[in-house]
């Protein structure tokens, strides 16, 4: 055990001198081992290629790279090494709870937060009803009032530590499982014993009807990918839709097998549907458990575009912003803002250095650090 930790840090340090921060050094050696190793799509011989040019070798298939294009791409090794992006400020966002206070002047647009359950409390947070005790209780007669809560863990992304929590006329589930109210005070009793962040309690966001049409089990995210070059207003550079399907239970990442639409920024057009998973690129026009055509229009998204650039600009210390938005009847709501989110699913349509704004953005950003 201590041979293991005294090669990671090694590894770490070594990393670090390469240019990565502490977060990503040992992280982009584990990908490129676990690349090297477990990637049986490419040969050693191309994944030298890749490993060489900047790229995890599976990128090769998913982005169709060739010697002729593929400094068309902001490769995996550049865009880790600029981590942490927006430098201090990153915890603005990463933190899932801080976002939501340091944006109260955009309150309509974010969910409501209930509670905060960890290290052995329940806490109420700003909006809690007063008629609901910072208790067990308290969180299932919340639950029972609301039909449907949303469980988030301090530290997840990419869909990791998120639950759904509901109660229709008495019946219980946590995602799609039905389950016992018995079995709902155990997973909050778990979630009170947890010491690392511990979980949020919010609300659960629906989507709206014409997005539900195609997929009705989960939120089906927007994200739009925001950027501000220096001494310039921010511009929304990409956006794509995620919807979940029958495998990715309640959440919609298209990690966990969702499947990608891009957008038009022009129109709010969606369409060319994918799924996009490590090594494969697959075109999935239709949703394989709905059987519906996934095209359409991202309701009121002239507004949509307008706002967020709104809430960019209150925040200009952020120079690149992934916000994770769901569209609702009411308009939208941001459930999450990504600091250093990935970039493969944008590239995947459109490589991010073949458009001269974000060629010109990464290529000073990456200046910034050399």
């Amino acid at each position: 055990m201590r041979i293991d930790k005294y090669l990671k840090q090694l590894i770490t340090f070594y990393m670090q001198r390469r240019g990565y921060s502490r977060y990503f050094a040992y992280k982009v050696f584990q990908m490129q081992w676990d690349d090297l190793l477990h990637n049986h799509r490419t040969t050693l011989g191309q994944k030298l290629w890749a490993y060489k040019r900047g790229f995890l070798s599976y990128r090769i298939e998913m982005y169709g790279l060739t010697e002729e294009n593929y400094k068309n791409y902001l490769s995996d090794f550049d865009y880790y090494k600029l981590h942490p992006i927006n430098g201090i400020f990153n915890r603005w966002i990463d933190d899932k709870y801080l976002f939501k206070l340091i944006l109260q002047n955009f309150s309509e647009y974010l969910p409501k937060y209930f509670f905060h359950i960890g290290n052995g409390e329940i806490l109420p947070l700003l909006d809690c009803p007063d008629q609901f005790e910072p208790t067990l209780d308290g969180v299932i007669a919340l639950l029972k009032s609301e039909r449907a809560l949303a469980a988030k863990q301090f530290s997840g992304s990419s869909g990791a530590g998120f639950i759904k929590l509901s109660c229709v006329e008495g019946i219980f589930q946590i995602g799609e499982l039905f389950v016992s109210e018995r079995d709902i005070r155990d997973l909050i009793e778990q979630f009170s014993s947890k010491m690392k962040g511990g979980y949020l309690v919010t609300e659960y966001i629906r989507p709206c009807q014409e997005l539900s049409r195609i997929w009705d089990k989960t939120a089906n995210t927007v994200r739009i990918s925001v950027l501000r070059e220096k001494g310039q207003p921010p511009s929304i550079f990409s956006a794509y839709i995620r919807f979940g399907t029958e495998k990715t239970g309640s959440v919609d990442n298209s990690s966990s097998g969702g499947i990608t639409c891009i957008i038009d920024l022009d129109t709010g057009f969606f369409h060319d549907g994918r799924i996009i998973e490590k090594g494969q690129n697959i075109h999935c026009e239709i949703h394989p458990d709905s059987k519906v055509f996934m095209e359409g229009t991202i309701p009121q998204w002239e507004f949509v575009k307008r706002k967020i650039l709104e809430i960019c600009a209150y925040l200009p210390q952020l120079v690149l912003m992934g916000m994770d938005v769901v569209i609702t009847e009411a308009g939208f709501k941001i459930i999450e803002i990504n600091s250093h989110g990935t970039f493969g699913y944008n590239q995947a349509y459109l490589p991010l250095l073949s458009n001269e704004m974000t060629k010109n953005f990464f290529k000073e950003q990456l200046r910034r650090i050399r």
